[in-house]
């Protein structure tokens, strides 16, 4: 009897143990697409969205084990999700204000000879420039950048009384870069390095891959050895291996067929079509782009270096989430090469 009672009372433990584990769960899950920055509104949507399709049997006493499992995956998932793309926009804006901080410091060039005044100015701008790489909010951000165009013109308006030739060049500098602002805050459909698809617009895509009649298969290719080839050789020479692949993978897919870039090593091909003959095509084109030297200095003399790249195809299953998808085609990843010693390979 003393032994009933105490199996019963260490039952009742672990039962509201397991209540407390649920409820800081559910608690996660309601928070966790708040994460998402302001600049990706659309993904704080779609992981609500995800997690409370995952966690609707949650209000029933008796939970399958499956469904906490799955909902603990998709809740892994979404943290994934949220992370790269908080990472994207991060470096998004991290490149929009060095481009402002290289405009503003050839303003300040192009204006030497026009006293001390405006010099003085513009340097007090070029410092306000560099303040707001601390600003992590993306949307204080883009209303700081557009205050401090706002004082840009101001100091346009003051060179005009001194030189009004001098002022019309510099107020085109302004219009342009308010230009390239607005652009990068409408137009995210562009990855800005290669010029192909970014990101967002893959998974737009990827989202709507249930509407094709076809097969369809997705390939994931990843440059292997990248942050080794920045450091060792600058990120100029890795932003360049970046384009050459970029470029070699527009010319290799047709009109029907979209390429991407996914990360900052990884590229993504959605072609319409089975996947052997999608996977052959892709392992072609690691292997050309293997053999291919790009030139680069190092000491003085020009060094020919080659990087490796894996690949590996997904076809789509119908019903299947963007993550698992995703998930199954980073697992196969493979290196594809031609023989020889690889500057990115393992």
């Amino acid at each position: 009897m003393i032994s009933l009672r105490k199996e019963i009372e260490v039952s009742d433990q672990v039962a509201t143990r397991l209540k407390s584990l649920l409820k800081a769960f559910l608690g996660l899950t309601g928070v966790l697409p708040k994460t998402a920055l302001p600049a990706d509104p659309d993904l704080s949507g779609l992981c609500r969205e995800n997690l409370e399709r995952a966690t609707v049997r949650f209000e029933t006493a008796d939970i399958p084990t499956a469904a906490i499992e799955a909902a603990g995956k998709m809740c892994v998932d979404q943290v994934e999700a949220i992370y790269a793309a908080n990472k994207a926009a991060i470096e998004e804006r991290d490149a929009a204000l060095k481009e402002v901080v290289t405009t503003v410091a050839d303003a300040v060039k192009g204006f030497k000879g026009h006293g001390e005044k405006h010099k003085s100015a513009l340097t007090q701008l070029a410092d306000d420039f560099g303040e707001l790489s601390r600003v992590e909010d993306v949307g204080d951000l883009r209303r700081r950048l557009r205050d401090e165009i706002a004082k840009l013109h101001q100091c346009a308006d003051e060179i005009r009384r001194d030189s009004d030739e001098t002022a019309r060049r510099f107020e085109t500098q302004i219009s342009s870069f308010r230009q390239r602002l607005e652009m990068a805050r409408t137009d995210s459909s562009i990855d800005r390095l290669t010029g192909l698809g970014s990101r967002r617009e893959a998974e737009r895509h990827l989202a709507k891959l249930g509407e094709e009649k076809g097969p369809v298969t997705v390939l994931l290719y990843s440059v292997e050895g990248l942050q080794e080839i920045n450091d060792r050789f600058g990120p100029l020479f890795g932003d360049k291996l970046l384009r050459a692949f970029a470029h070699l993978l527009h010319e290799r897919y047709g009109d029907e067929d979209q390429v991407y870039r996914w990360s900052a090593h990884e590229f993504l091909a959605v072609v319409l079509g089975s996947m052997p003959i999608a996977l052959e095509l892709a392992r072609h084109t690691c292997r050309t782009f293997f053999t291919t030297k790009y030139q680069t200095a190092e000491l003085g003399e020009n060094v020919a270096l080659r990087s490796r790249v894996a690949v590996n195809a997904a076809p789509y299953q119908r019903g299947e989430s963007v993550e698992e998808l995703l998930r199954r085609a980073r697992q196969g990843l493979q290196p594809v090469e031609a023989g020889g010693k690889s500057l990115g390979g393992r």
